[in-house]
């Protein structure tokens, strides 16, 4: 029987963390920030949010940076990255996380495939395939540490009734700490003994799974796409909205199908992936007319934007990868790094910014469209207001309108729209150009729907509350009753079975703030809920947010 080798183990520890010391502080910084987030509910809880979003970015950043600057007299730009744990509190994300935020994992997980700058794409395939592979056995293995832990302490607690801790928080440490420092610990290690290893065998399970699997899949789509084209060009109608997602994914799959394809003991699938540039372009035309036709239609937004650059990326990695053996694969990540960089980060180009001033001209179109340009200030018309506006035959331009305004409205401010426009909401666009004479489509769709956002208005007698919880909350709908969690833990419950029953006001055409801020909360026997934003549709909660609760 062979024993374990405690020297071995101990060396491999301590040169895992003396080759990896910056990401150790990181995951230990990670651990102490969500500890503070469980154990607080009101201590600098923006701080703390902006840390728990941006610290596993960080560290993926500093991961990179090791092996970008692995050389001595550049080492000190990896050890600086320590300064990101610094400044992370400081950092504002929106809350929820926004779309930038998402994209800004995948320019980091792409430098992450892309730090060891390996041009040999035999060896680069390796090391991109090793990443999720590591992740996902550091991942189980700590789970099952996590598990087994909590098993043992469970059974302790039963066996001989002593609960030293309350057992959902031994539960939640047992698998914060192993999650937290010991997988990114064991991802490491594994990424440190593997790294210059490129004898590659390839297991029964990568063989089925590229040959019998995958392949087959991507030419079954294959088809299916040209299928659709026929259909298309039968029919001679546009593409469906989301079949450019759907074709991002495909090509997606299969240029990651064709960059395994090298690594099995016999290509199967040669005679498909050699052609795929050529097979590739057909699908590629029916993806750009449904991108093209949306822009052209709807113009830009921040969503469209991304999707465009998308577009751009799947089409020359699509053609080039396939299509000749000198390309470089690392040079693509370099490619997706230099398109979405600047729109994630930089301002004056960024995605949101492209969006506005696209939907910008298309709501002075709609303005002139509808006669509602002012001469003078060049703003929306608050006088002398064409009565062809209250016509049925204005409802569709009105829409179009509304449903701009309101885009640009949820991507800037009130104080913008009031500046730029004249009005700062769509209640206030309504009541401006209609007074209170609206007209019969605005107010069969106002009617069904309504929103209501609190204004701090009105004061409560708390009296009787002694706990203060302020953050986002969780909320479920069940049939009659809102459940609220925290970290999938409940909080409390609230029934609104009778909610517009007694707040009847609040369906009423007009309420003003401060009767809207007095109605616009939860209570039950040991909380007091301020409700943030309601929507509602034909008299049914369909969304509720709420920040802050009282508790006796």
């Amino acid at each position: 029987m062979k024993k374990i080798n405690w020297s071995k183990l101990k060396s491999n520890t301590l040169s895992t963390i003396k080759a990896y010391p910056i990401e150790f502080l990181l995951s230990i910084c990670l651990f102490i920030t969500i500890a503070i987030d469980k154990e607080t509910t009101n201590w600098h809880t923006e701080n703390v949010y902006n840390a728990l979003a941006l610290l596993p970015l960080f560290w993926i950043a500093s991961f990179s940076l090791n092996h970008f600057f692995a050389a001595p007299r550049l080492r000190w730009v990896y050890y600086s990255s320590i300064l990101l744990a610094f400044i992370a509190p400081f950092i504002p994300i929106e809350n929820p996380i926004n779309l930038p935020y998402g994209i800004t994992w995948i320019i980091a997980f792409t430098v992450l495939f892309a730090c060891r700058s390996q041009k040999n794409n035999l060896h680069f395939t390796m090391d991109t395939l090793r990443i999720p592979y590591h992740v996902a056995i550091s991942g189980i293995l700590t789970l099952a540490l996590s598990g087994l832990l909590f098993g043992i302490y469970a059974s302790l607690v039963y066996i001989f009734e002593i609960e030293l801790f309350n057992l959902d928080d031994v539960r939640f440490y047992l698998f914060l700490f192993p999650l937290s420092i010991i997988a990114p610990f064991l991802f490491c290690l594994f990424q440190e003994k593997e790294q210059d290893n490129y004898q590659w065998i390839p297991g029964r399970f990568f063989e089925i799974l590229n040959n019998w699997i995958v392949t087959p899949a991507v030419l079954a789509y294959t088809t299916l796409l040209y299928v659709y084209g026929l259909k298309i060009l039968i029919a001679w109608n546009l593409p469906k909205g989301m079949l450019s997602y759907m074709i991002s994914i495909f090509l997606f799959i299969a240029v990651i199908a064709r960059a395994c394809q090298k690594l099995l003991k016999k290509e199967y699938y040669g005679w498909y992936y050699n052609r795929f540039h050529l097979l590739v372009i057909p699908v590629l035309i029916l993806f750009w007319i449904g991108i093209l036709y949306r822009i052209q239609e709807y113009g830009f937004t921040e969503e469209r934007v991304y999707l465009f650059i998308l577009a751009i990326l799947i089409s020359v990695i699509a053609l080039l990868s396939f299509n000749s053996p000198k390309v470089k694969y690392l040079y693509f990540l370099y490619l997706v790094i230099l398109l979405l960089a600047p729109i994630t980060f930089i301002p004056a180009l960024s995605a949101k910014n492209i969006g506005i001033l696209s939907q910008e001209r298309r709501l002075n179109s709609v303005i002139e469209e509808l006669n509602l340009k002012d001469p003078e200030t060049k703003r929306i018309r608050m006088d002398n207001i064409p009565e062809t506006l209250r016509e049925k035959s204005a409802q569709q331009g009105y829409e179009r309108l509304v449903d701009i305004f309101q885009y640009i409205m949820k991507n800037t401010s009130a104080d913008y729209m009031t500046k730029k426009y004249g009005y700062s909401s769509i209640e206030a666009l309504n009541k401006g150009l209609f007074a209170d004479h609206v007209p019969d489509y605005i107010v069969e769709e106002t009617n069904n729907i309504k929103s209501y956002y609190r204004s701090d208005s009105y004061s409560y007698d708390i009296k009787g509350y002694n706990q203060l919880m302020h953050l986002d909350f969780r909320t479920d709908l069940q049939n009659d009753s809102l459940f609220l969690k925290k970290d999938s833990i409940l909080i409390t419950a609230f029934s609104i079975n009778d909610f517009f029953l007694e707040r009847p006001a609040l369906l009423q055409k007009e309420t003003s703030p401060a009767e809207m801020d007095s109605l616009l909360y939860l209570k039950n026997d040991s909380c007091f809920a301020f409700v943030d934003f309601l929507y509602v549709r034909n008299k049914k909660i369909e969304t509720i947010s709420i920040r802050t609760l009282l508790k006796k």
